[in-house]
């Protein structure tokens, strides 16, 4: 393995970059390395000894080092930088769910808004970490059972594969165990682990003397015992389970050794025995009932002829205390139903394993019993992983004081944090560990930048920025979530203290314990319980209820046969969206029904209402009852089960009446154009009757001739506005058209943004804006006024304007792509002014109705794209075309659609700059303005997706670069850019597969 370390050179006056790569060869460095290094070591400035962590012992032992390095520092009168000085070293400790989120956050996010003043160190990052790889306890229930359930591979995943993204930061990953921790010195105790531990931690160790350096690791005699100093300590060493099925215990081979243990001693064995009634115990329980005494579970379980004999030990009068009553009686109704013998109101006060020759073990009860079982699994809570922090730092349950609020351990100095179940704060959930962790890196980072600000004015000169710096608060939510899967396809769970039913247990977490998100806790460092949102860094919790496998299957029935992993969890999480929706809909029919059970008829109406066809063929009045079958492992079908009948009640019941035979009858209806009064004819009253007309819908021909059509039929409603609203409607359109009179145009708009009365007027303004808009497009006032008047009408938030967006994109376009809009007399300032306006209100339309209508966006993309590729177009519609297909796509909208067409269009820019009109000279350049701003989004895109904005990134320098920028841009755009000096610009626009 190679390790890449970057430095930045800041003694000279351009800022250039150093690397030094570390082969494992070369565990040490050369005589003129070390002692280069040892002549640039860093001196202490006064009053600042404390904030680098030197201990006051280091700094009287060494007392007349400082003196001689601070007069040679005087002298050249500027601190040792690049390979020169030593980076500070941020320690994380633990490499679990909450050391990997706060490790990809520091390389991700913290470490690119650091080094803010000349004088600012470098920084390193170090991972302590006794395992290699990161367990998925999650599942150890179903994983203990067999080796089949949930392979190794997929409960415990390498950790380092995970940051080869990160491979451009400085950081190490030490594989050891912290012993001891010296709050005073600022130094951890670390037993390596094997001899790549050993290495890594030489080649970040400088041999210099006898006095441990306070911002790099020092050695000890004994090779596997090192102690590293740390600038900041984030302490993530979480809690272990009692027994070594449930939790990592050291390097994560022991816990493999167990489990292949446990799993060979599980055939044979006629008794178990779990030890807790937590939500550990009784998962354990049912899972081990499940998968050992049923040979199948549907549409029938089936229980083995010798099943094994699984007792559940509870130390209280019910299992899951913490859960609510319901939710607990049902739990031990499943696990009954399983066949579980549960005793209550007994702990387990000895074990003695292996008593005998056949391995079994005696267990001593608390009622004075003993047990005896083949195979005894402890479930009984959890012990915090603190042995290594001093007395001083932990609470009576040895969990480490943490204040509540910031994260910070007060009581060990500055820049020491802990999250996770080894802190007081938290519940043992993995809420409170996911939730904290963007507070913990705030924090970390207003230090460091603290730190940095003193450095560059040790007397106190950016006070008033460190005063500035302000703490994020954790808020803890008082919700319980907990999850139990017990058999197969169910269990018990209560979701944001909701109970919540069987098969969302099977489906949230007990179809596949979370595997699938292993990987993204390793690599990105996520919550298995949390969907990243476009909140930056923060994550926020919320389950997943849409399989995106059922996505896979859906894709690959209709001919797409891979799908990117990214897509499918999008496309999953739409559809879970889209369902949502539906379902809340199809309530509120039924609420309006006054029924208590939703029907296929409220979800065609609801379909209906989405404007979304509905599905035909479900018509029912009763409830629908489903079924759930297993099609393979993980792979669960669901059915409609069809309705049975009663045989007997057919059978017995009795049988319709026969109808009569159908016979027919004759009668004169008339006679030589008379009609005998008989009683199969009208009579003459009924007949004048039919010839009155009855409302708008009668026969007025029939009515006429008999001369009853002089009624008059008043409709029910009048569909006129109201007086008021015609008043309002005739003072307020002349006033927005006045220009003689800017209060009353001011007065006017204020009044369409605020007033909540006007929604009946909503089509009548898009018609008076279609109308102007139309009609006066040499009229520049009368368009700015009409998107004026679209944009008071958008910004009401008491109007409901998503029916008319159809009618209202097509005026903002003409005012952003029109070809000719204002006359020669105006201003060009003013007619480029009226497309900067319309591009940002069609931006505002397409983000806040752009996800209600799917075409919205497509359709002004396309748009504006064909007015930029058509050039027979003026300069102001390419200009306000990129303007729209900027705001509307975006960075992937410039790459996909913008970027490929500019090397055509540079024919067309370089004939409108050299043109001799001045004006037309003019709009050219507004246009490559334009252009300019679109690659710049590109820019910003690459810093979000990790992009340096100052390296090369293999790409050529000098007139080489230029002319591979004149290559792809065309030759005014690749000058501009050239120009500029933009490097992270450069990148982005060279970089062919930035993923934006």
């Amino acid at each position: 393995m190679y390790l890449w370390y970057e430095t930045t050179d800041t003694t000279s006056d351009k800022t250039s970059k150093q690397h030094t790569i570390f082969h494992p060869v070369d565990r040490t460095m050369s005589s003129q390395q070390l002692k280069r290094s040892t002549e640039k070591a860093p001196h202490t400035e006064p009053g600042v000894a404390e904030d680098q962590g030197l201990s006051p012992t280091s700094l009287e032992a060494s007392a007349d080092d400082d003196t001689h390095q601070r007069r040679q520092s005087n002298i050249k009168g500027k601190t040792p930088t690049g390979l020169g000085a030593e980076p500070l070293n941020i320690v994380i400790l633990g490499a679990s769910f909450g050391g990997l989120s706060c490790a990809h956050h520091f390389l991700d996010y913290t470490i690119t808004k650091l080094r803010t003043t000349s004088t600012a160190p470098n920084y390193r990052l170090i991972i302590i970490s006794p395992s290699t790889h990161i367990y998925w306890n999650i599942g150890a229930p179903r994983a203990l059972v067999g080796p089949g359930l949930i392979k190794h591979e997929d409960a415990f995943i390498p950790i380092e594969p995970g940051f080869h993204r990160h491979r451009g930061h400085q950081f190490t990953i030490i594989q050891g165990e912290c012993k001891t921790m010296d709050k005073d010195a600022r130094t951890v105790t670390v037993e390596l682990i094997g001899s790549t531990a050993q290495r890594r931690c030489s080649q970040v160790t400088k041999r210099l003397s006898k006095a441990t350096s306070p911002v790099s690791p020092a050695e000890s005699n004994n090779p596997k015992i090192q102690t590293i100093s740390y600038h900041a300590l984030i302490m993530c060493t979480g809690s272990s389970a009692h027994s070594d099925l449930l939790s990592l215990h050291g390097p994560h081979l022991n816990t493999i050794g167990a489990l292949n243990a446990f799993h060979s001693k599980v055939e044979g064995a006629k008794s178990i025995v779990v030890c807790g009634g937590g939500c550990s115990g009784v998962e354990t329980a049912g899972q081990l009932a499940t998968f050992l005494n049923y040979s199948s579970h549907f549409p029938v379980r089936r229980q083995i002829k010798n099943p094994k004999k699984i007792f559940l030990i509870t130390g209280s009068d019910r299992c899951l205390p913490l859960l609510k009553p319901k939710v607990r009686q049902k739990a031990e109704k499943m696990l009954k139903n399983l066949g579980v013998e549960i005793k209550h109101n007994i702990r387990v006060t000895g074990v003695k394993e292996e008593f005998d020759l056949t391995g079994q073990s005696k267990l001593e009860l608390s009622d004075d019993t003993e047990m005896i079982t083949d195979l005894y699994i402890p479930c009984t809570g959890v012990g915090p992983n603190s042995q290594y922090a001093p007395a001083s730092l932990r609470d009576g349950r040895d969990y480490i004081l943490t204040n509540g609020e910031t994260m910070r351990v007060d009581a060990a100095g500055p820049r020491t944090y802990c999250i996770g179940d080894v802190a007081s704060y938290s519940h043992n959930y993995v809420l409170d560990v996911y939730a904290a962790v963007p507070v913990v890196m705030h924090n970390l980072l207003n230090d460091l930048i603290a730190h940095e600000l003193r450095l560059a004015s040790p007397y106190g000169g950016n006070q008033e920025k460190i005063d500035a710096l302000t703490d994020e608060i954790y808020v803890q939510r008082h919700v319980d979530s907990q999850l139990c899967p017990i058999s197969r396809f169910g269990g018990v769970g209560i979701l944001m203290d909701k109970s919540i039913p069987r098969y969302m247990v099977h489906r949230l977490k007990g179809h596949d314990y979370r595997v699938c998100k292993a990987n993204n806790v390793v690599v990105n460092g996520g919550n298995p319980y949390a969907i990243k949102t476009a909140m930056g860094n923060k994550y926020e919790a919320a389950m997943s209820v849409w399989n995106p496998e059922n996505v896979t299957d859906v894709a690959e029935s209709i001919g797409i046969a891979s799908l990117n992993r990214e897509v499918v969890e999008h496309l999953a999480r739409d559809v879970e969206f889209r369902l949502s929706e539906v379902l809340n809909e199809a309530l509120k029919f039924m609420r309006h029904a006054k029924r208590t059970t939703l029907t296929t008829q409220d979800i065609s109406q609801a379909l209906r209402l989405l404007d979304v066809e509905p599905l035909y063929g479900y018509e029912s009045t009763r409830p629908l009852r489903f079924g759930e079958a297993s099609i393979g492992p993980g792979q669960p079908l669901f059915y409609v089960e069809d309705e049975e009948a009663d045989l007997e009640k057919l059978i017995n019941a009795p049988l319709p009446k026969v109808p009569r035979e159908i016979s027919f009858t004759g009668h004169w209806l008339a006679v030589e154009g008379v009609q005998p009064s008989i009683p199969q004819n009208p009579t003459p009253a009924q007949g004048q009757a039919e010839m009155a007309a009855r409302g708008p819908s009668g026969n007025s021909t029939l009515a006429a001739l008999s001369g009853n059509d002089n009624q008059n039929v008043r409709p029910p409603i009048k569909h006129v506005l109201s007086k008021e609203l015609q008043l309002y409607f005739d003072r307020v359109a002349p006033a927005i058209m006045d220009p003689s009179n800017e209060d009353y145009r001011n007065a006017a708009f204020a009044s369409l943004k605020t007033d909540t009365g006007i929604h009946q007027l909503v089509p009548y303004f898009v018609q008076f804006v279609a109308d102007k808009v139309t009609h006066n497009l040499k009229s520049i006032f009368t368009l700015t006024s009409s998107m004026q008047l679209v944009a008071a009408l958008l910004e009401n938030q008491s109007l409901y304007m998503a029916p008319y967006v159809p009618s209202i994109v097509p005026s903002v376009l003409t005012c952003l792509i029109g070809k000719h809009l204002g006359s020669s007399a105006d201003k060009l300032s003013t007619h480029f002014a009226l497309r900067d306006f319309s591009a940002s209100l069609l931006s505002s339309i397409a983000r806040r109705y752009g996800p209600s209508s799917s075409t919205l966006k497509p359709r002004i993309a396309r748009s504006c794209l064909s007015a930029f590729l058509d050039k027979s177009k003026t300069f102001g519609t390419h200009y306000g075309a990129l303007l729209g297909l900027t705001f509307i796509a975006g960075g992937t909208g410039v790459r996909s659609l913008i970027l490929p067409n500019l090397n055509a269009y540079d024919t067309v820019l370089k004939t409108g700059l050299e043109d001799e009109n001045a004006g037309k000279k003019d709009q050219a350049e507004h246009v490559v303005q334009a252009i300019f701003r679109a690659l710049s989004t590109l820019e910003e895109d690459a810093v979000l997706v990790g992009m340096s904005a100052t390296s090369q990134n293999g790409h050529p320098e000098g007139e080489a670069l230029k002319e591979r920028l004149i290559e792809s841009l065309g030759e005014v755009m690749g000058q501009r850019v050239y120009e500029s000096g933009r490097q992270g610009l450069i990148n982005a626009v060279l970089e062919k597969d930035l993923a934006v």
